[in-house]
Order: C-alpha cells, then structure tokens, then sequence
C-alpha cells in the first residue's frame, strides 16, 4: 500500500494518518531568513559577505556560510542553515531571541588580532575606513567601525589598543535581536514527520503495521542534526 498525497504543511492534513493509528510530529517552518529588531543595517541591503558565522548561544548553534544584509535582517546560507538545526526550538521561542554574528568565519579573536596588527603596520598614514579587510565590503567595514564607536576618519597609526579591542570584539560578537521570520502563506519547507517511536529503528519497520516501512526521509529525527522534511508518503 502507498499513500502519496503531498506535502503536509497543515495540521488538518494529517487525520487521514492519525485514523490509521499514526502519531506525527506536528510540522514547524524550516529554512528561513531572520529578521532583526530596529535593524541597524537596512539601508545596507544588498551587500553580503562570503564566509561568517550565526551565533544563537542560548541552544548552541553555530552555522556559518555567506551572509546577505536585508532590509529586514539577515539572509544567505548561514541564515537557512542556522534554522534548519533549531526549527522547533525557534518556533516554540516564537523567533524572538538574542544572537551574534562573527563577520569573519573561521577564525577565533587571536587571529583576527593577529591579521588586523598586520593590516595596520602596512596602512599606517590611511584613513581605517578608507581600505577594508577580509574581503567585508567597504560600506559595511565602516558601519562595523561606526558601531564599534570608532572614528573611519582616524589614521591607522593614531588607533589605541583600546580601540582595536572594541572593534575585534564587534567583528567576533556582534549582537542582534532576532524578532521573526520570513513569512510565507503555504511553508514549502517544513520540520515534520512520523515520530520515531512508531517504528523500530534499526530496521524503519512501522510498530503498528508490521512488514511496512516508511521511506527514512519521512521520519521526523527529533535531534538537532537530524531534523527532517515533513512526510508525504507512507508504504
């Protein structure tokens, strides 16, 4: 017997399952843009960068890739990919917690210390806003400096440790409030599925009706790293 209906986006849809005895993990959005509160950033829409990393401290994510600015927060790879491990998390937070941005990815502060000393010695008598580092696009370089309440008119050689520290720590760390996502009428993508405790899981065979076996990609996986698509089928 196989079942093919379709995504499930709708609770509703799934009676036809639950009248066969089927427990289903009801389904949530999955991979989408973020959206930040009193955006600081909007009127830099359209600039991206090729490599940071989300930081969502309170459920331990960490998920980096190219980053594109929106008008209403954030998007790009390291977005989709942040809320494709905390799906359910964020939807019972209603979206609306603290996280961080690394605007260079891949490298911890020593490094980061260590690249912009260098960056100084060979710009000494230049403007900091005048020559951006790691490939961060000019208007967002200066923006970072801005928020970091350093002076892009200062020479390289008149910048203070004190004034370096305060802008590492806003390239590691800079914080925002997640307030939303994008929102669409009919989710295309969602977390969901048949719960996992209605099947043996060495061998997918349904508890309930023995010799079927569901296709493996239908199962809702309730660990983070295994959160799955929500089910259309059932054999």
């Amino acid at each position: 017997m196989l079942i093919a209906c379709g995504g499930l986006p709708s609770p509703q849809q799934y009676q036809s399952f639950r009248a066969l005895g089927l427990e289903w993990v009801p389904p949530v959005p999955f991979l989408f843009s973020l959206h930040v509160k009193d955006h600081p950033m909007a009127d830099l829409a359209g600039i991206a960068v090729p490599f940071a990393e989300i930081k969502i401290k309170e459920w331990g994510i960490r998920k980096s890739g190219p980053l594109l600015i929106a008008h209403w927060g954030f998007s790009g790879p390291a977005t989709l990919k942040a809320s494709a491990f905390g799906a359910r998390w964020m939807h019972e937070k209603d979206y609306r917690f603290p996280l961080a941005i690394q605007w260079i990815g891949g490298r911890d502060p020593d490094q980061l210390r260590e690249e912009l000393d260098g960056a100084g010695r060979d710009l000494r008598g230049v403007a900091l806003g005048f020559h951006s580092q790691w490939q961060i696009p000019r208007r967002l370089w200066i923006r970072l400096l801005e928020r970091a309440g350093q002076d892009p008119e200062k020479r390289w050689t008149d910048w203070g440790t004190k004034g370096r520290n305060q802008f590492l720590h806003r390239l590691h760390h800079d914080e925002y409030e997640w307030v939303g996502r994008t929102a669409n009428k009919e989710e295309f993508v969602t977390a969901g599925g048949l719960d996992l405790r209605e099947i043996h899981v060495q061998t997918t065979e349904s508890r309930k009706w023995p010799g079927r076996k569901p296709p493996s990609k239908y199962i809702f996986f309730s660990s983070l790293r295994g959160s799955r698509f929500t089910a259309n089928s059932y054999i």
